[in-house]
C-alpha cells in the first residue's frame, strides 16, 4: 500500500470512528458500543478493544475518556523486574457522558480524535510501561525502600492495579495540563485537521474543567498509595479498605469500580500467614536467576562493581534513571539471596550485607552525584562568563 492509499484509508477509518461516536451520542446501548470498538479495532489494527462503556456521570468527577489496558499481572512482574518492554495490546474504553453533553460543545470528530489520541499513546509501544517503571524506581529510591515480589496472585495483583492505573494517567489527555508536541505526532499520519480536532477539543475540554487533575499532577499518587499498602498489609489493610469504600461511592466510572473490588477482594484473601515479609522473589524468576549462577557471591560483587563505576560516571538523568533500576532489581535479588539460604554461614553473610550496604549508598549518591555535576557545570560557566560564581 503506497502513502497516499494508506492515508485514504485513516482517514476513512477515523470517520468511521467519528460516525460511530455520533451515534454512540444519541443512542448508547450495547450493539452502537460494540459497534464503535469494532471501528477502533479496525483504526488500530493489532489491537483489541475488548468492550466500550458508557457511563451516565450527570453529578460526580468528570473522566472524560478511560482507556484501561488489560494486562497479565505476570507481565506486569516481569516489566519491573527486567528490561521486559510491555506494550499494550488489549484494552477497555470507557466513554464518560459529560464528553456528550451540549454545554462542552464537542464535536463528534474532537471526541474522536481525544479517544484516538489516548489510544495511540496507551498501544503505540512501550513508552507507557517504561515511565510508570521509571517513577516505581524512583519511589523505591527516595523511600529508601526494596522491592520485594511474592508468589501470590494477590500480590501480584495488587502491584498490577497500580501500575496499570499509573499507565492510563500518564496517557489521557485528561490528566494533562496543555497540550504536547507529543500529542501531535500521534496524528503524523494523519492531514493536519485532524490534529487540529484534537488540539479544539482540547481546549474545549479544558475550558469546562473536565481536565480534573491536571495541575495537581496526581498521575502516581494511586501507585504511591498502593506501594504502602503492598508493603505492609499487615497494618494498612482495614484502613485501605475504607478508602477503597470511599473511592467506589465518590468515582462515577465503572472501570475505576470494578479494579477498586478487585483490589479489596484480594486484600481480604491475603492470610496473615501469607503475608509479603515471609516470601519475596517470585519462585519462577529466583529460579532462573540462580540456575544462571554458579558463584552468586562473586557474580554479584562483580555486578556491583559495575553499578558503581556507572553511579560515578553518571551525569545525564535518562541513565541515571536505566542506572536506579539496575539497583534496584539487585537490592532485590540480594535482600532474596540471603533470606532463602539458611545454610548461609557468618562470613558469607556479611559479605552479602555489605554488597547491599554498597548497593543502597550508590542508589542515595546517584542523586547526589549528578546534582555535584551540574553545579560544577554551572560553576565553570559562571567562571568562564566572568561572574562571581557562588
Amino acid at each position: 500500500m503506497n502513502d497516499n492509499s494508506r492515508l485514504n484509508r485513516l482517514e476513512d477509518l477515523f470517520d468511521e470512528v467519528s460516525e460511530s461516536i455520533g451515534i454512540v451520542k444519541i443512542d448508547h446501548c450495547l450493539k452502537n458500543l460494540d459497534s464503535l470498538a469494532q471501528s477502533l479495532n479496525k483504526f488500530f489494527a493489532g489491537t483489541n478493544c475488548n468492550r466500550v462503556i458508557y457511563t451516565y456521570n450527570p453529578d460526580k468527577i468528570p473522566f472524560g475518556v478511560s482507556v484501561m489496558p488489560i494486562l497479565d499481572a505476570d507481565d506486569v512482574i516481569r516489566t519491573i523486574q527486567s528490561d521486559y518492554k510491555l506494550i499494550v495490546k488489549e484494552y477497555n474504553v470507557e466513554l464518560d457522558s459529560r464528553l456528550f453533553e451540549e454545554d462542552v460543545k464537542l464535536t463528534d470528530d474532537e471526541i474522536t480524535a481525544l479517544l484516538i489520541h489516548d489510544i495511540a499513546a496507551m498501544t503505540s509501544d512501550s513508552s507507557p510501561a517504561e515511565e510508570v517503571k521509571r517513577a516505581l524506581d524512583k519511589y523505591l529510591q527516595d523511600n529508601h525502600e526494596v522491592l520485594k515480589l511474592s508468589d501470590s496472585i494477590h500480590y501480584k495483583e495488587m502491584l498490577s492495579y497500580g501500575f496499570r492505573d499509573a499507565m492510563r494517567k500518564v496517557t489521557t489527555a485528561f490528566e494533562k495540563a496543555e497540550t504536547t508536541d507529543t500529542d501531535i505526532t500521534l496524528f503524523e499520519l494523519l492531514p493536519p485537521t485532524y490534529a487540529g480536532y484534537y488540539k479544539s477539543g482540547f481546549e474545549k475540554v479544558e475550558k469546562q474543567l473536565l481536565v480534573y487533575n491536571a495541575v495537581a499532577n496526581t498521575k502516581f499518587l494511586v501507585l504511591s498509595w498502593v506501594m504502602r499498602l503492598y508493603n505492609d498489609v499487615l497494618h494498612n489493610r482495614i484502613a485501605a479498605l475504607h478508602t477503597i469504600a470511599k473511592c467506589m461511592e465518590m468515582t462515577p466510572s465503572q472501570l475505576e469500580k470494578k479494579e477498586l473490588s478487585n483490589l479489596a477482594r484480594r486484600l481480604n484473601r491475603i492470610d496473615d500467614d501469607s503475608l509479603l515479609e515471609s516470601s519475596s522473589l517470585l519462585t519462577e524468576a529466583r529460579n532462573s536467576l540462580y540456575d544462571k549462577l554458579t558463584m552468586p557471591l562473586e557474580k554479584s560483587e562483580d555486578t556491583c562493581n559495575k553499578l558503581k563505576l556507572m553511579v560515578d560516571g553518571c551525569n545525564d538523568d535518562e541513565e541515571a534513571a536505566d542506572i536506579t533500576h539496575s539497583i534496584n532489581n539487585q537490592l532485590t535479588l540480594i535482600d532474596d539471596y540471603v533470606k532463602n539460604d539458611p545454610t548461609m554461614g557468618k562470613d558469607e553473610y556479611n559479605q552479602w550485607n555489605g554488597m547491599f550496604k554498597d548497593m543502597v549508598r550508590a542508589r542515595h549518591q546517584l542523586t547526589g552525584s549528578r546534582a555535584t555535576f551540574f553545579a560544577k557545570q554551572q560553576k565553570m560557566l559562571n567562571t568562564w562568563k566572568g561572574q562571581d560564581a557562588q
